[in-house]
């Protein structure tokens, strides 16, 4: 189990930068220094990885039992724009023709054919109302019925990266 020695938040994005205390039996042989190295705005349709652990299964159902399990998702990025709650966090983001699996938010999103760049860090889900159907029945101009069948949609949202490669930077020299 890791140990946070600080925690530094974005003043205005869905973002924080933690510095980990090592742990007395941690074993880094292998790993990266750096995991990633940059980031870059991703392009209108461009392709993404999204790699996390999304929670699976229902507690002690048979022998699947809820757990966390390593998932990597490919998508597209569909559309950008600001994305924000009234009193709280707002930053550009990406949003992607695939949700994002509940326990994936923080997460990065990455280039297909270049890991170690990141586009974004999945920041979460959001469901849409979509009409699939509507009909309504005239008979002598009085509305004598109507139906109108609603589907669900749901999209991913990622944050951009790259708007706050500066802070980024900052924090990372910080925490080194």
């Amino acid at each position: 189990m890791k140990t946070v020695d600080s925690l530094t938040a974005h003043g205005n994005a869905d973002l924080c930068a933690l510095k980990l205390h090592p742990g007395p039996n941690d074993d880094l042989s292998g790993h990266p220094s750096n995991a990633f190295w940059n980031c870059v705005s991703p392009g209108l349709g461009e392709d993404f990885m999204m790699f996390g652990y999304p929670v699976e299964g229902y507690p002690a159902v048979g022998p699947f039992l809820a757990q966390e399990s390593a998932r990597l998702i490919k998508g597209h990025y569909q559309r950008f724009s600001q994305f924000g709650v009234p009193g709280g966090y707002q930053f550009l983001a990406g949003e992607m023709n695939t949700p994002a699996l509940p326990g994936m938010s923080g997460g990065p999103l990455f280039r297909p054919q270049a890991h170690p760049i990141l586009t974004g860090i999945v920041a979460g889900t959001v469901e849409k109302t979509v009409t699939a159907y509507s009909h309504t029945e005239v008979k002598n101009g009085i509305e004598t019925y109507s139906e109108k069948v609603d589907r669900i949609t749901a999209y991913g949202i990622a944050l951009i990266l790259e708007p706050l490669k500066s802070w980024l930077d900052q924090e990372i020299a910080l925490i080194r």
